[in-house]
């Protein structure tokens, strides 16, 4: 018989604390959110087998360093140290080999060691999820550097270093990290782009975001897009194609200095929902290229937003962003109507965001559901199987809505006086122009 022990919370003065470690099939322990201060107590497990331990919310200042991953915990798979107070990990502590899960957020970790290559089950594919996640996280800590060790966690999925001090990128064999879907590192010091990053043919996040990024945005990200050989071009946010194919999602740049235009390139990755080039210092056009980008989940709902606000642009936008331009000027309209509706409705009844035009469609289809008395079908446009278009019957009216329609295709940009750029040459007033929404 497995047990699992949740102590929330103890006296870990007891004097009976430490047979915790007879309980030889111990699989789950939590020490969550309590006063616990000093080293971590290891030693108290003994011979102990626990899979899973939650040391979360305390205040840990180290590891002991005496940690024998054979004869103690040999078969810990998950540990969570998140929110105290380490400042050092010792290099013994990197012998267990067995966690496939490491959550060291929060802590005042300087250093990462070398010795990080020597867990090579950390995120294995397979064991946790049909699709990467989040499970070695070193989020809000003092890093100041990658060692290039970590290249050899062959396994790894996601760099999570947010919020550290890190100054440059580790120096690694990038074409080796073709198993690499998100790297985080916002809120650091990083001062360049390596244009290294385009050879991650699998990476579908790129967060830079709030960096110290100077020079201008290199033309190799674009190759963000060029996926392997024998590869379909699907994302694993459609729930179809290959789990080892992946496309580009995000892109966040915002928040740092860099200068210079936007390269043409970033055209090719048409699969984008989200471009945030926003509070930078970016200058010339905007490239005709950027009306490609139109997100692989176009053909599942998914929008699609550029942000290229806060940065110094000239000229006209390009007639292909057009449709995008008016698009955002026509969600702002929108929004503000419905907020003025919302603010003056002095009825009990409830007042639907035009943006939200899937409620709007359910509760339509739920009234002449309702309604219905005539015995003929109504068609839920929810269960029809036609990637392209859904249907609803209304009495003697048919109508159709396009799922393009249910997307936002936005593009949010400065425009004159404000900046040199001309948006004037949109007309958004002009039905036909507002409606082509498909470029």
């Amino acid at each position: 018989m497995a047990f699992i022990l949740i102590l929330l919370p103890i006296d870990l003065n007891h004097p009976h604390i430490s047979e915790i470690g007879v309980l030889q099939q111990l699989i789950f322990l939590n020490l969550e959110q309590n006063q616990i201060s000093g080293t971590i107590p290891f030693s108290m497990l003994h011979n102990a087998s626990a899979f899973h331990i939650y040391l979360q919310g305390n205040l840990l200042t180290g590891i002991e360093t005496n940690i024998d991953p054979i004869e103690a915990v040999s078969r810990l798979s998950l540990l969570d140290l998140r929110s105290n107070l380490i400042s050092s990990l010792p290099s013994e502590f990197f012998l267990l080999t067995s966690l496939m899960a490491l959550y060291l957020d929060a802590n005042r970790i300087s250093t990462l060691p070398s010795e990080i290559s020597l867990m090579t089950n950390l995120d294995t594919c397979g064991s946790w999820s049909s699709f990467p996640r989040d499970y070695f996280t070193f989020a809000g800590n003092m890093l100041t550097a990658i060692p290039s060790e970590i290249a050899q966690l062959t396994h790894l999925y996601n760099w999570r270093f947010e919020n550290n001090s890190i100054a440059e990128f580790p120096k690694v064999q990038w074409e080796r990290l073709q198993i690499l879907k998100s790297i985080n590192l916002s809120r650091n010091s990083l001062r360049q782009v390596p244009s290294e990053i385009g050879l991650l043919q699998n990476l579908y996040s790129l967060d830079l975001s709030s960096n110290l990024l100077i020079g201008s945005i290199p033309s190799e990200i674009g190759g963000l897009d060029e996926m392997p050989d024998g590869c379909i071009n699907y994302s694993y946010r459609d729930g179809c194609g290959s789990e080892t194919c992946w496309q580009i999602q995000a892109i966040d740049l915002h928040n740092n200095s860099l200068a210079g235009t936007i390269p043409s390139e970033l055209g090719k990755l048409t699969g984008l929902t989200s471009l945030d080039l926003s509070d930078n210092q970016l200058t010339g056009t905007l490239p005709s290229e950027l009306g490609i980008i139109q997100g692989t989940g176009r053909c599942c709902g998914f929008n699609v937003t550029i942000n290229l606000s806060g940065n110094n642009f000239s000229g006209p936008i390009p007639l292909e962003l057009c449709p995008r331009y008016c698009k955002q000027q026509e969600k702002q309209q929108q929004e503000k109507l419905y907020a003025n509706n919302s603010n003056s409705n002095s009825s009990d009844s409830t007042t639907v965001s035009p943006w939200n035009k899937q409620q709007q469609q359910q509760e339509r289809y739920a009234n002449n559901s309702n309604s219905n008395s005539s015995g003929s079908a109504t068609v839920s446009p929810w269960n029809n199987t036609d990637d392209d278009t859904y249907e609803v019957w209304d009495d003697d009216t048919y109508e159709v809505w396009l799922l393009e329609e249910e997307k936002w295709l936005l593009l949010i940009v400065d425009c004159f006086p404000k900046t040199q750029l001309n948006c004037s040459v949109c007309d958004c007033d002009n039905e036909t122009l507002k409606s082509n929404e498909t470029i």
